[in-house]
C-alpha cells in the first residue's frame, strides 16, 4: 500500500466514524461505555497495523509522519486559541488553583512512579528517563470533558460539581502543553541539554510569535468558510515545516502562535468556525495513527499497569486534599477526582509530539505506554464518574 493510498483510508474511515462516534444511544448501556470516547479507533489502527495484520507496514508508518505533524500543530493551535486572557479572567482564582495544583501534583506522582522503571526496565540514561517521566507526566495531567459531557446528557450532575469538573478537565490540557514543551526542549539529538534547551525553547517562541502575527495579518476577511479552513491547514502545514527545520515539535510552536492568535483575533473570527469543523475527523485520525504506532512488549505493559493506577491516586487524592481544606465554596462529592479518569486524545498527542522528537526506539516505548493508559483509562471513565456522581446524589 503506498503513502497516498493510506491517507485516502485513514481520512475516509474518519470522516464516516466522525459522524457516528459520539452517537451511541441505542447501544446496551454496557457496550456503550465500554466505547463511549472512541477508543475503538485505536483498536482498529492496533489491528491493521505493524502489531496484526500490517496493512500499515513501519515503512508506510514513516511515510505518513506529515499527517502527525499537521496534527500536532492543529492541537497546539487550537489548544492554544482557548486561552484568552479575557476568557480566563472569567474563571475564578481558586478554580485555577485547583486546576493548577492537581495538574501539577499527578504529574509529579507519575513521573516519581514511572522513572524507576524506566530507567532499569529499559535500560536508558538518567536524563533520558527523567525526560521519559516528564512527557508520560505531562500525558497523565490531562483530563478530557468529553466523558463528563457525554453522561452529562443522561444524568443529572449537581451545577457546581458539573462547572469545577468542566474548568479543570478544560484548563489542564493547557498545563500539560507547557509541561511538555519544557521536557521537549530539553532532549535534542538524544542528548539532555538545559542550555540548548533553553535556546530551543526561545527560537520556539518566538517564532510561534512571528507566525501568528503573520497569521492575523493575512487578508482573510473576503475568504468563505472552505477557503478559511484551507488557509488554516495550509498555515498549520507551514508551521510544521518550520518545526522540522528547527528541530521543535510543531504542537509548541502552533500552540504559542494560538495564544497570540487568541488575545489578538476577534471571538467570532472565521478561524475558530474552521478548527470547530475540522475536530472530529482529526480528533479520529490521531485515534488511528495511535493504534498504528502502538508496539506491545512486557516492559511496556508492565509500566503502563503502573503508571495508570498511579495516575487516578494522583487525581483522587490531590482533590480530596484541596477539597478538605475548604479549596472550593461548595461541597464536592469524596474520590471526586475519579471523575477526571478520561485522559482523551490530548495525552495522545503529547505522546505523538515526543516522537517528533525521539521517533525511536525510546519513543515508540513512550507512546505505546501512553496509549495503554488511555485506553485503561477510557474504558473506565464512565463507570468512575457514574460512581462519584452516584455518591453525590
Amino acid at each position: 500500500m503506498s503513502a497516498i493510498l493510506g491517507l485516502i483510508l485513514l481520512s475516509a474511515v474518519a470522516y464516516a466514524g466522525s459522524l457516528h462516534i459520539f452517537s451511541k444511544e441505542k447501544l446496551p448501556p454496557l457496550i456503550r461505555y465500554l466505547f463511549y470516547t472512541g477508543w475503538e479507533f485505536m483498536l482498529i489502527g492496533i489491528i491493521i497495523g505493524p502489531s496484526v495484520l500490517d496493512f500499515f507496514p513501519e515503512f508506510l508508518l514513516r511515510e505518513l509522519e506529515p499527517v502527525i505533524h499537521l496534527g500536532l500543530g492543529w492541537v497546539g493551535l487550537l489548544v492554544g486559541a482557548q486561552m484568552r486572557l479575557t476568557d480566563l479572567a472569567r474563571v475564578e482564582r481558586w478554580q485555577l488553583r485547583v486546576t493548577l495544583y492537581q495538574a501539577l501534583f499527578c504529574g509529579l506522582l507519575v513521573m516519581l512512579a514511572a522513572y524507576l522503571p524506566l530507567h532499569y526496565l529499559y535500560r536508558w540514561g538518567a536524563g533520558e528517563a527523567v525526560v521519559a517521566a516528564a512527557v508520560l507526566a505531562a500525558a497523565a495531567a490531562v483530563s478530557s470533558p468529553t466523558v463528563l459531557a457525554l453522561l452529562g446528557k443522561e444524568r443529572r450532575f449537581e451545577a457546581s460539581v458539573r462547572q469545577l469538573l468542566n474548568v479543570i478537565s478544560g484548563l489542564d490540557a493547557m498545563v500539560a502543553v507547557v509541561l511538555m514543551a519544557l521536557s521537549l526542549t530539553l532532549l535534542r539529538h538524544g542528548l539532555v541539554s538545559f542550555t540548548l534547551g533553553l535556546k530551543y525553547l526561545a527560537q520556539a517562541a518566538g517564532t510561534g510569535l512571528l507566525l501568528g502575527f503573520f497569521f492575523r495579518h493575512l487578508p482573510r476577511e473576503k475568504l468563505k468558510d472552505k477557503e478559511q479552513l484551507v488557509l488554516m491547514i495550509g498555515f498549520v502545514f507551514f508551521t510544521a515545516g518550520v518545526g522540522g527545520v528547527l528541530s521543535v515539535s510543531p504542537l509548541v510552536i502552533s500552540f504559542i502562535a494560538g495564544v497570540f492568535l487568541a488575545n489578538t483575533l476577534r471571538p467570532d473570527d472565521p478561524l475558530y468556525r474552521a478548527a470547530s469543523n475540522t475536530e472530529r475527523p482529526f480528533y479520529i485520525i490521531m485515534l488511528l495513527l495511535a493504534g498504528l504506532m502502538f508496539v506491545p512488549s512486557p516492559i511496556t505493559f508492565a509500566i503502563a499497569f503502573v503508571v495508570a493506577p498511579v495516575r487516578l491516586l494522583g487525581k483522587q487524592y490531590s482533590l480530596n486534599w484541596l477539597m478538605g481544606r475548604g479549596a472550593a465554596p461548595s461541597p464536592f462529592p469524596k474520590n471526586g477526582g475519579l471523575a477526571l479518569a478520561s485522559q482523551g486524545a490530548m495525552a495522545l498527542v503529547i505522546g505523538f509530539a515526543y516522537l517528533s522528537v525521539e521517533n525511536g526506539g525510546m519513543g515508540r516505548g513512550v507512546f505505546s505506554i501512553i496509549a495503554l493508559c488511555v485506553i485503561f483509562n477510557e474504558i473506565a471513565a464512565p463507570f468512575l464518574i457514574g460512581r462519584v456522581l452516584a455518591a453525590k446524589q
